[in-house]
């Protein structure tokens, strides 16, 4: 699938990203820009399974997207207080749609209502869409999925789009000033719009 889309799209650039499910706050993951092992991707996901990893990930990592299992009931509540934090250190929320595609009705349930959970209390500010699977028949596109948050609760369209278009650059962009390089270059993002060039087609890999 992504032969073909750098096929047909010469210009799409690929990231790599990590995913780190954390269940134990005391332990020392070391999640920093010094890390060897982060240092070889360039995008920072966390996975806190617990309320209490979720609140000390929060304080004491800097990452790039908050990931959450959809279709499980998750055990923790992410309140106005911490989206707000996330948002204000410019951390994505991501939501996988796929999940709303789930064969069993109860994990469907739970997508659907964790997905609206996190979309009030963030406002849908900084929220992400992806799809969450390998399966290319899943995938949808941009206006679909722009249309899956309005029926999540995000009533703005233009914030709708923003989840599949402006908060992943917004994603890049964090994560390269996490790494406090670009192309090379010691720098801090403060407008997305300086570095469109080049970033209309975007591909996350794990």
């Amino acid at each position: 699938m992504i032969d073909q889309l750098r096929s047909d799209f010469p210009q799409i650039k690929q990231y790599a990203r990590l995913t780190v499910v954390i269940d134990d706050p005391n332990k020392n993951f070391q999640l920093n820009s010094s890390n060897v092992l982060v240092k070889q991707y360039d995008i920072l996901s966390v996975q806190p399974t617990t309320e209490k990893a979720f609140m000390s990930v929060c304080s004491n990592v800097d990452f790039d997207i908050l990931s959450l299992d959809m279709s499980n009931r998750i055990s923790f509540l992410v309140k106005h207080k911490q989206a707000k934090q996330l948002h204000e250190k410019k951390v994505q929320i991501e939501i996988t749609y796929t999940s709303f595609m789930a064969s069993d009705d109860i994990q469907k349930r739970y997508a659907l209502s964790n997905a609206m959970q996190l979309v009030r209390s963030s406002g849908g500010k900084n929220i992400i869409f992806s799809s969450g699977t390998l399966d290319s028949f899943k995938l949808r596109g941009p206006e679909d999925v722009s249309n899956m948050a309005v029926m999540m609760g995000i009533n703005d369209n233009g914030l709708a789009m923003k989840t599949v278009t402006e908060n992943p650059r917004t994603t890049i962009f964090h994560a390269a000033a996490r790494l406090k390089t670009y192309r090379g270059v010691v720098m801090e993002v403060k407008d997305i719009h300086d570095f469109e060039d080049g970033l209309d087609y975007v591909s996350f890999q794990e």
